[in-house]
């Protein structure tokens, strides 16, 4: 299992984080928490930095996360790579070492522009041709058969 996790979907809602409707997940910190004992953390979204910023801010997750890109931190969206590879020049990382959870197809498209591993949140009919998890505890079961912290490799 690769040292570094990008955007763990924590939300279950619209993509537009600014609607009123938007909530975490269930257990959301607790899952976070235990993810980031382990990886670097980052969330790359189609939303405005300052709305994606305010809702973790809200809900006291922001503090878990090394990085943030939004929609209006890159001049070329999704699918484009930009936004990930700032993430991971931000974070010294290489794209190889890196798995980006993403929800959508148009995320599958973007780890692959980037180089880097990817995990589809969600049914698995969506990515037919990669790994996929239904929920954040799927990913903390992949830590827990992870056998070296980052600081240890």
């Amino acid at each position: 299992m690769s040292s570094h996790l990008f955007e763990a979907t924590i939300f279950d809602c619209s993509k537009d984080l600014s609607r009123p409707n938007v909530f975490p997940a269930p257990n959301a910190e607790s899952k976070i928490r235990k993810l980031k004992e382990f990886f670097l953390l980052a969330v790359f979204t189609n939303s405005y930095h300052s709305a994606a910023e305010g809702i973790l801010k809200h809900f006291n997750l922001l503090g878990y996360f090394d990085s943030l890109v939004g929609f209006d931190d890159v001049k070329n969206h999704k699918p484009d790579p930009e936004g990930l590879l700032k993430i991971i020049g931000n974070l010294s990382v290489l794209p190889a070492e890196t798995v980006y959870v993403g929800d959508s197809p148009t995320d599958l498209k973007t780890a692959n522009a980037a180089g880097c591993q990817f995990i589809g949140y969600g049914p698995a009919e969506k990515f037919p041709a990669a790994k996929s998890i239904q929920n954040l505890y799927d990913i903390c079961s992949l830590v827990e058969s992870s056998p070296q912290k980052p600081s240890e490799q």
